[in-house]
This record gives C-alpha cells, sequence and structure tokens, in this order.
C-alpha cells in the first residue's frame, strides 16, 4: 500500500500540480482534484465536493479515473470535515485488505506506550532534522502539529519546510497570518491550516520545498524515473534552501506519506528501483533526519482494513492519545521508518471529532439559529474576525440532510464570524460566534 499511495500522490503531482494534460484521450473525464478548482481557489471547496457527488457514477465507471476520484473524493471530504470520508476514500480507492491475523503476541505487548510528542521531543535532541509522513485523506494525522510545533520551538527549532506549500506562498501567508486557498492544496484543510496559523504566531520561517519541474526526457523502462526525479528534485530543494545555508539548523519537515522514508526499498533484479526524498535528502547531505510515519496506525473506515497491530492496541486501550511503543531498551516502534505514531480511535461529540478537542484546544460551539435551512446538503465554515472567504476557515463541518446539525470546534477566546453555504454556493447567512 505504501508504494500505491507514492505513485498516487506522483500522478496528482504531475497532474495538477505541474501541469500536465488534464484530459487524456483514453478518458472524457478530467482529473477529480481539479473539479470546480475556480470556485475553490475562490473560497468554496464545497462546488468540488458537490460536483464529485453529481459524477459520482461516472467515474466510478472510469477505469481511468476511479481509483484518483475516491482518493480525491475523500480528500475533499476530509477538508469539509467529515472524518469519515477521508477514511471511506481511502479504503475505496485502495481497498487491499491487509492480512490480519488474531494477535495472541506482539512485540507491542513488551513495549510502553508514550505520548508521542513526547518521543520526538526526546529524539529531536539529538536530530536536528525531524521528518513526518501524513496521510493527506486523515485530518487526524495532522492533529499532532500544533503541540509538535510549540514543543520543538522551546528546544530551538526555526524551520517548517512544508511540501504542499507553492513557491510564494510561504511568504504571503507569515505576512496575512494565515494560509490562503492559494497556500497550498492540502492547506485548505483546517486541521492543517491551524498548524499553519501556529507556526506563523510562533515565528517559524516557512519553506516551500515541492518539485516544480518536470523532466526533460523519461528513459523507456524506468518506470520510477518520473517519481525518483521528483523525489530528488525535493530532497535538492530542502538541501539548497535550507542545509547550505545553515549546517546547524533545526527543521521540521511536514511530507506527503512515504516521502520520509529514509533507506530506499528493495525490488527484485531488473527492476525500477523507488529511490524516496529522505533517503536523497541523506544522501547528498550526511543527515540522518528523525522519520515519523502518521499514516498506518489511524482508523480506517471499518477494521477489516486496519492492521492488526492497530486493533490489538486499541482494542485494549493502549492509544489515549498519538501514542509512540517504546521497548525496553528505549528504542521506539517503527517498521522502516524510525517510529510510526498510533492514533486514538475517534469519537463524535455533537457530530465532530473528540482529538479536535483533545489534540487542539477547540471548544464546542453551536452554528446560531437561523443559518441552516430544513433541506439539502449544507456547508458551515468560520473564519477569523476581519478575515476573507479566500482565507482557509478555521473550521468547517458539512451539515447532511436528516442528520443531527454537527457542532463548531473553535479555538477559545477567538472572535470569529461564520458562514453556511447551500449546494449552490450561495450563503444563507453570517454570524459572529466565539468560544468562551
Amino acid at each position: 500500500m505504501m508504494v500505491q499511495s507514492h505513485l498516487a500522490l506522483a500522478a496528482f503531482t504531475t497532474l495538477f500540480l505541474v501541469g500536465a494534460p488534464q484530459n487524456p484521450p483514453e478518458s472524457k473525464l478530467t482529473i477529480p482534484f481539479v473539479l470546480k478548482r475556480d470556485e475553490w481557489k475562490a473560497g468554496n471547496p464545497f462546488a468540488a465536493y458537490v460536483e464529485m457527488l453529481r459524477l459520482e457514477k461516472e467515474y466510478e465507471a472510469d477505469k481511468m479515473w476511479r481509483t484518483t476520484y475516491w482518493e480525491a473524493r475523500g480528500t475533499v471530504g476530509g477538508i469539509l470535515g467529515d472524518n469519515y470520508e477521508g477514511a471511506k476514500g481511502w479504503n475505496t480507492a485502495f481497498p487491499n485488505v491487509p492480512v490480519r491475523p488474531v494477535l495472541l503476541k506482539t512485540p507491542l505487548s513488551e513495549m510502553k506506550p508514550m505520548n508521542a510528542i513526547d518521543v520526538i521531543a526526546n529524539a529531536a535532541r539529538t536530530h536536528n532534522w525531524i521528518m513526518l509522513g501524513e496521510e493527506h485523506l486523515k485530518p487526524q494525522t495532522r492533529s499532532i502539529m500544533i503541540p509538535l510545533l510549540n514543543t520543538l520551538w522551546k528546544q530551538g527549532f526555526r524551520t517548517l519546510a512544508v511540501e504542499t506549500f507553492e513557491e510564494a506562498a510561504p511568504t504571503l501567508a507569515a505576512q496575512l497570518g494565515y494560509p490562503t486557498y492559494g497556500t497550498g492544496y492540502y492547506t485548505a484543510d483546517p486541521v492543517f491550516s491551524a498548524g499553519i496559523r501556529e507556526a506563523i504566531r510562533l515565528g517559524y520561517k516557512l519553506v516551500p520545498y515541492e518539485a516544480r519541474e518536470q523532466p526533460k526526457e523519461v528513459p523507456e523502462g524506468d518506470t520510477e524515473f518520473r517519481t525518483n526525479f521528483r523525489e530528488t528534485l525535493q530532497a535538492k530543494n530542502l538541501k539548497e534552501r535550507i542545509w547550505d545555508k545553515d549546517k546547524n539548523a533545526k527543521v521540521i519537515v511536514w511530507a506527503g506519506r512515504a516521502h520520509v522514508l529514509e533507506n530506499v526499498p528493495q525490488v527484485p533484479e531488473g527492476e525500477s528501483v523507488w529511490r524516496p526524498m529522505a533517503s536523497e535528502f541523506k544522501k547528498m547531505t550526511g543527515v540522518d533526519p528523525f522519520s515519523v510515519y502518521l499514516a498506518t496506525y489511524v482508523e480506517h473506515s471499518e477494521r477489516k482494513f486496519e492492521r492488526a497491530e492497530y486493533i490489538w492496541a486499541t482494542d485494549r486501550g493502549l492509544v489515549k492519545r498519538p501514542t509512540i511503543f517504546m521497548d525496553k531498551g528505549g528504542k521506539p516502534f517503527g517498521d522502516a521508518f524510525d517510529t510510526q505514531v498510533f492514533f486514538p480511535r475517534t469519537e463524535l461529540v455533537q457530530g465532530r471529532p473528540d482529538w479536535m478537542m483533545r489534540e487542539m484546544g477547540r471548544r464546542l460551539v453551536a452554528i446560531p439559529d437561523g443559518l441552516v435551512k430544513a433541506q439539502g446538503l449544507q456547508l458551515a465554515q468560520v473564519f477569523g474576525a476581519g478575515e476573507p472567504v479566500t482565507a482557509v476557515p478555521i473550521d468547517q463541518t458539512l451539515i447532511r440532510p436528516g442528520e443531527p446539525v454537527p457542532a463548531l470546534m473553535l479555538p477559545r477566546g477567538r472572535k470569529c464570524w461564520v458562514r453556511v453555504l447551500n449546494a449552490e454556493g450561495t450563503e444563507n447567512g453570517r454570524a459572529d460566534v466565539m468560544a468562551r
């Protein structure tokens, strides 16, 4: 599944970020990530989701785009505040069910569950580069950003490099004090945006490092060439933009999925070899980063898709916060990475994930009366006082017909305003809100 995910991400980057043809001749449909892109950039990501729902049957029947459709739909659903939609999108796009033996014994039984932030902070005492790989479809994997940024700031970390950043976006975001829809595709998620807002507040230097170039020639038969071109250029950007300027810089690198893998995977002789960004950076600089993988041990849409270790640990109540398991010798649990984080199962409180309160310090606030209409799919969006709709919302949540209206999740003491959009993109109304 790791290989599947890095290939899917490479395809998205090629088609969306660097502008390759969007309508290949084999399909009448476009890549679903770019649906309603103008509305998205103008502050209405809801339009893309509504369009995805409208075109579901067509994408389902399209062999070329079906997998990408469900990945895109899960991503956008998660961005709009639907925790389950992200998991469903991932499991529908990549339905491979892992082998799930009933664990009678596991290395975890001899390990101690530790607060993930504490473990990473301890590693940061001897590693100046911390690299984390999130899962794009699951905002919960970003819930550790705020506590991690605060903890590592106290330890002298001052640079945050983010894969999804557009080139000029960090400077503009720092000037504004918040991300916009032009900051980066995945920063459109309010959970991701909250992390970027916190980084700006603390004073982190924000650095983009995504590869924006395409290879001029692709050797025939090298199926990994385009992917490796991107991985190498990402590593080169990190080296030139940060390491070359300050060998002692303390840096957090926030990446997608398995880019943070430090070792080149073994493949049968004669097959093309994938060389992840972290392995390329390590080779270029000699720096040994501490790699943290966030994408494996997090709940799925159904238990049958989950790893046996995750089920074992959560069923025993060992994962109450983002957790890393440590052995008796002080070595953290990890498969191919320095460590992997286990995330607790989500419990909904008034329709919203409990981890937003626990990890992000959010408070529940009801949507003001009169903004939610009786019929149809709707979206509630919350912005800081004085912020325009082109700012990434502080919070947003889908309101589905026939279901209880969910609450808002707001930072305490922040003056905000909320609007509710209907499926046509029209505002039902606006009101001021604040969590006390």
